[in-house]
């Protein structure tokens, strides 16, 4: 065996964007021996392997069977919205020694696909608290937005919520939103401030936010959300991806439903700009380096 005690797999096309982030943090704050691999094909022997997705999982296991004696964990964010699709993934997933949820709820899901508990583990990722650090909020900062363009991010919900909400300035970082065709709309909105943005400039915006939206239906984290809660802002979540994890519905942010009616979400969001919480400090333990270590215990097997 060679002495790699982790390789990290991730798809080329993802290079640079999240999850490959992720697993740079991983090896960053792993004590051992750890390779990336981004090109479909053989991998170099080590202790253990981590896939970044679980669409990566199968296409290597095909070119490389002898995985099936090795520990493999699974990084799980969200299922297909295909169900033919989720339930063929679910079977697959039974090869790996381990699935790694972003959350709970996404590991519920799994379960009620047939994949057994016993193979699920709920690590929420972490963030920068040196990076993201706090902030007094005090009432006249932004509702912020932060989030690549895809549709079930539901822009047209973000545009509603932006319009029903003339009296409140909303700061929009975002990536690709112009393929969006109601994007031109919401950016002539008066009271919206659009910015793509470098990732090391998101500090500083979110330093103008009082309070953060996630309006998404199917999310893995969102991690703007979690960096969000570390600059203390306040989060107003539909219940999706580890916002539940994160999130007292009440304490430290707000929580609604994914049909909920616009006027609720408003509601919750006047809610949010008079919570007097200490929100950083709810979070401040989902670091990297905590979620480098959980992960590194899982691939030792001792948890």
């Amino acid at each position: 065996m060679s002495g790699l005690d982790l390789v990290l797999v991730v798809s080329e096309r993802n290079r640079g964007w999240v999850l490959d982030t992720i697993c740079k943090e991983i090896a960053r704050h792993h004590p051992g021996r750890t390779a990336f691999h981004y090109q479909l094909g053989r991998l170099p022997l080590a202790r253990a392997y981590f896939f970044s997705h679980y669409s990566l999982f199968g296409a290597y296991l095909r070119r490389n069977p002898w995985l099936l004696l090795r520990r493999t964990l699974v990084f799980f964010t969200h299922p297909s919205d295909d169900r033919a699709i989720a339930w063929r993934v679910a079977r697959r997933l039974r090869l790996a020694s381990l699935v790694v949820s972003m959350s709970t709820v996404h590991a519920r899901g799994l379960v009620a696909l047939g994949l057994p508990e016993t193979k699920i583990r709920v690590v929420v990722p972490g963030t920068d608290p040196v990076r993201f650090t706090p902030h007094d909020r005090d009432g006249t900062g932004a509702v912020g937005f932060c989030s690549a363009y895809y549709p079930r991010k539901e822009p047209e919900r973000i545009a509603r919520l932006v319009r029903a909400m003339p009296g409140r300035r909303f700061l929009f970082v975002g990536r690709g939103w112009s393929a969006w065709p109601g994007f031109p709309g919401l950016l002539a909105e008066p009271n919206l401030t659009y910015v793509e943005a470098e990732y090391d400039e998101y500090p500083r915006h979110y330093g103008a936010l009082d309070v953060f939206v996630s309006l998404s239906r199917v999310e893995g984290g969102p991690i703007p959300l979690l960096e969000a809660m570390m600059a203390n802002v306040v989060p107003v979540s539909s219940r999706t991806g580890f916002a539940p994890d994160l999130i007292e519905h009440g304490c430290n942010g707000f929580l609604f439903g994914l049909d909920a009616p616009l006027e609720e979400v408003c509601d919750l969001v006047e809610r949010a700009y008079v919570l007097n919480a200490d929100v950083r400090a709810t979070v401040e333990d989902r670091t990297w380096a905590r979620f480098s270590a959980e992960i590194q215990a899982l691939s030792e097997g001792s948890q």
